[in-house]
């Protein structure tokens, strides 16, 4: 295991902010059909509920959109302005990170 940037151990977690930025990237500049289907498929649920402008598509349906809207483009450029989360930093997530690494070293002497 290695630390993640909270100082715990375990994977990093990734704010939903960066994981979505990346995500939708993928999915509009991916250069190849194979790769927009790989970018769609890690993105969208197989159990997606969507909506788009008051229409629920489904998830096939949401697929045919995007691939259209990527037929129009010669190149994408995705920007995300003004989004916004809460902090992963939390009082409350050091205070369950110092608890885990405290215990850590009284587990590891059980093996």
């Amino acid at each position: 295991m290695s630390l993640n940037p909270v100082g715990g151990l375990g994977p990093e977690i990734v704010p939903l902010t960066r994981w979505a930025e990346n995500s939708i990237s993928a999915i509009y500049k991916a250069p190849k059909q194979d790769d927009f289907t790989h970018a769609f498929d890690a993105f969208i649920a197989e159990d997606a509920q969507i909506t788009v402008n008051g229409k629920h598509l489904s998830r096939a349906q949401y697929k045919e959109l995007l691939q259209g809207e990527r037929a129009l483009e010669q190149s994408a450029s995705v920007s995300f302005l003004g989004a916004v989360e809460v902090p992963a930093h939390t009082k409350e997530l050091e205070a369950v990170s110092r608890n885990v690494s405290a215990m850590i070293p009284s587990l590891m002497s059980l093996w």
